[in-house]
């Protein structure tokens, strides 16, 4: 099951649930779509949309809902972390942001995306207006990386209607034309701009050398900037001492459960999933599903294929931590999900969860052996199943450490 199913089920109950978050919302949305018909007025939260399919030609488009004032908390996942909030809040927040977009080129630019990209600059919420082609219906959609959309509405028309509020830093990189993206995503991340930014402003083509600068799918861009910031931390963390102990980090949110260990050892990454029967990840099956990539100490060469986006989106909290409290390690990342995940948001999703572990005191082990055995009383899954699946625990108890002589 993915997330394609839930946006072509609409609640028709392909899954078998009988308590579909996407029924209810399309309730509740269909109230907003019958009073704004084909002309819209709102303020987006910022947020801009950057679809896939049909590349290079591909849908781009604001986000918004029918209301007015401070919207931000409609694209704010720290605050839905922070705040608690459920699968349903978050869900019944994001179906109420209507898609106002246009059919654009990545390579080619034009007056709608020249608005799009100022929406896609500000870091406060700003009104716009929009006109449709025809009255816009109910509808959600739903992906696996991204957190959900609401109805869409084709542009013939877009105003935004206040003057953006761009952060200076923002605005000496995105007007900087000779520099590449890698550089100025890790430049922007190194000024505290939020990864949410970051990610809004590769997508609209603001960051890159001048000629290489186009359109870039939101769901390419979130793991681009992931994997482009954690691998500038790893490079740090390849030249700290190792750790000294052995380090449990816990953290749970919306059914996903994450235990993280972190080893003596040179830099190594290893994040393993299993989605548990009834969870989103794995509705139809009767047995746990487990899925696995691996980085050694030179990292990957190629994509994470089997976790995707939740490998990167993991890995760089991980980094992060790393790089902060300069040391190096070699981690292992096991994350459960179950079945109260009954609902795709994205990747934030891990990504906060493992900030907020990190966050945390860890538990700290003198053996790999006492580590494991702790993690093992905190996981559903048989533990003999994590250690048979595991290349980096294999690769560590056969390799002679420096200790060992």
């Amino acid at each position: 099951m993915d997330a394609m199913l839930c946006a072509r089920c609409k609640g028709k109950g392909f899954c078998g649930k009988t308590d579909c978050p996407i029924v209810a919302s399309i309730r509740k949305v269909r109230t907003v779509t019958d009073k704004v018909g084909s002309d819209f007025f709102g303020a987006s939260p910022p947020s801009v949309f950057v679809g896939r399919f049909g590349y290079p030609q591909v849908f781009t488009g604001v986000l918004a809902p029918a209301v007015e004032g401070d919207t931000s908390v409609y694209d704010d996942s720290s605050a839905w972390f922070s705040g608690g909030y459920s699968i349903e809040k978050i869900f019944d927040l994001r179906a109420s942001l209507i898609n106002s977009r246009v059919k654009s080129d990545v390579y080619r630019s034009g007056s709608f995306i020249a608005k799009l990209q100022e929406i896609a600059l500000a870091s406060k919420p700003l009104d716009i207006e929009a006109k449709y082609d025809r009255p816009i219906k109910p509808d959600v959609d739903v992906y696996s990386r991204v957190a959900p959309t609401g109805p869409r509405g084709d542009m013939i028309r877009l105003d935004v209607c206040d003057n953006p509020k761009v952060p200076k830093f923002v605005d000496k990189i995105v007007s900087d034309t000779d520099l590449k993206a890698t550089d100025a995503v890790c430049m922007l991340d190194g000024k505290s701009i939020s990864e949410n930014h970051i990610v809004k402003l590769l997508s609209l083509g603001l960051l890159g050398e001048g000629k290489g600068r186009k359109l870039v799918p939101t769901r390419w861009s979130i793991t681009a900037t992931d994997d482009m910031i954690a691998k500038r931390y790893i490079e740090d963390v390849r030249g700290f001492d190792e750790v000294g102990k052995f380090l449990v980090f816990s953290g749970e949110y919306l059914g996903n459960h994450f235990e993280i260990l972190l080893m003596p050892g040179t830099w190594s990454f290893e994040c393993i999933e299993v989605a548990f029967p009834k969870s989103f990840w794995s509705a139809a099956a009767k047995e746990p599903i487990v899925y696995k990539d691996y980085e050694k100490y030179s990292g990957r060469k190629s994509y994470a294929s089997n976790v995707a986006g939740g490998y990167y989106a993991t890995r760089l909290p991980v980094a992060k931590y790393l790089k902060d409290k300069k040391i190096q390690a070699s981690v292992l990342s096991l994350r459960e999900i179950y079945e109260d995940y009954s609902m795709p948001l994205g990747v934030w999703v891990l990504r906060e969860t493992v900030s907020d572990a990190f966050s945390k005191d860890p538990v700290a082990f003198d053996s790999l052996s006492d580590a494991l055995s702790y993690m093992k009383g905190r996981l559903r899954l048989d533990f003999s199943v994590y250690l048979g699946k595991s290349d980096l625990l294999r690769d560590y108890r056969c390799q002679r450490r420096l200790f060992d002589f």
